[in-house]
């Protein structure tokens, strides 16, 4: 376990981090919360907990063999032996039919999982002998979390100097992927899947996800801030800008995509590349690449809007109402 030293560990610049004085940096309650429930939907849970002790009964219940009283307790911690053994490669083999993620994918998270093990035992937060990852973290967890994707990401050290303008660090997407790692690592390989991190009510433990915690989120949405302040594109306008909504609009509304026409059966190869689809899909898409814009949506919460969700204004047919299936607050300006 780890050492029980106080939530920042004597680091001013964690502590700083942790609790920014600025008012523009401090993220309010709603934002906290959209941050978590956004990792959960990042996650998509979907873990097994296949049993530790699946009840398989490998003992010899021949009756007519006749034991000695010692050679009896031999045999069952023999058989014992042979059913935890098997019991360990069944949910080995569970556990890698269920990582929820590709292979690719899942050697970066174990290379992320190393570089933060390797980072805390240098800094000294954890002992050689910590093994960190476990199916039931610290309660300093989140905070560790936090130090780590600090130090790679924030102009901020731990020692509460900042870092020179010229120094490299990672962008707020690197972060992203550093925290995904954390929340696969607990939630998906310690079974501990994406239930928000919160005291025990019967034990003196904390349970669920520490990477799906206040403190980490917390972080983020400051970092994010902090991120936009210095001039680094919001993750949120990196997929599409303003100039390109503008580009396609026109492109689909050009005569030869805006005139519906019969249908004709489409074509595949270099030749055919431009013709995806026709006028209606072409307005589809327009609308929905529109609203995602516009009220800052991921794709996932585009694709759960439904047409009941949209009315038209009285007396205005040019106005629409879109009514969110889904709570949204209002980061960067959507809502």
């Amino acid at each position: 376990m780890h050492s029980s030293a106080s939530a920042t560990f004597g680091l001013a610049g964690l502590s700083i981090a942790l609790s920014p004085t600025e008012q523009r940096e401090q993220p309010t309650l709603d934002e906290v919360l959209d941050d978590i429930e956004g990792e959960q939907d990042a996650f998509h849970t979907n873990t097994a907990n296949p049993s530790a002790n699946g009840g398989i009964n490998d003992g010899d219940n021949d009756a007519n063999q006749e034991y000695s009283d010692d050679e009896d307790d031999l045999a069952e911690a023999d058989n014992a032996d042979a059913s935890a053994l098997r019991m360990e490669a069944l949910n080995e083999i569970i556990l890698n039919a269920s990582k929820g993620v590709s292979e690719r994918t899942a050697r970066e998270y174990q290379g992320q999982m190393k570089r933060c093990v390797q980072f805390l035992r240098d800094q000294k937060l954890i002992s050689k002998d910590d093994p960190f990852f476990s199916a039931t973290p610290s309660v300093n967890t989140p905070t560790l979390i936090v130090a780590w994707i600090m130090d790679s990401c924030d102009e901020i050290r731990l020692d509460g100097t900042r870092k020179p303008k010229e120094e490299l660090r990672d962008g707020y997407t690197h972060a992203q992927k550093m925290r995904a790692s954390m929340t696969y690592a607990f939630g998906r390989l310690h079974g501990l899947g994406s239930l928000p991190w919160h005291p025990s009510e019967t034990t003196d433990r904390m349970l669920g996800n520490p990477s799906v915690s206040n403190v980490v989120s917390s972080y983020m949405v400051s970092l994010r801030r902090r991120k936009v302040q210095d001039g680094e594109t919001a993750t949120s306008a990196r997929a599409i800008t303003l100039e390109i909504m503008k580009r396609l609009f026109v492109h689909n509304n050009r005569p030869e995509n805006r005139v519906v026409k019969p249908y004709v059966p489409g074509k595949r190869g270099k030749k055919a590349l431009h013709q995806w689809g026709g006028a209606r899909t072409r307005r589809l898409l327009t609308t929905i690449y529109t609203l995602a814009f516009t009220c800052l949506l991921r794709f996932d919460e585009v694709l759960k809007i439904c047409a009941h969700h949209v009315t038209h204004f009285p007396g205005n047919d040019k106005l629409i109402k879109l009514e969110l299936p889904f709570r949204k607050t209002h980061q960067y300006g959507g809502k």
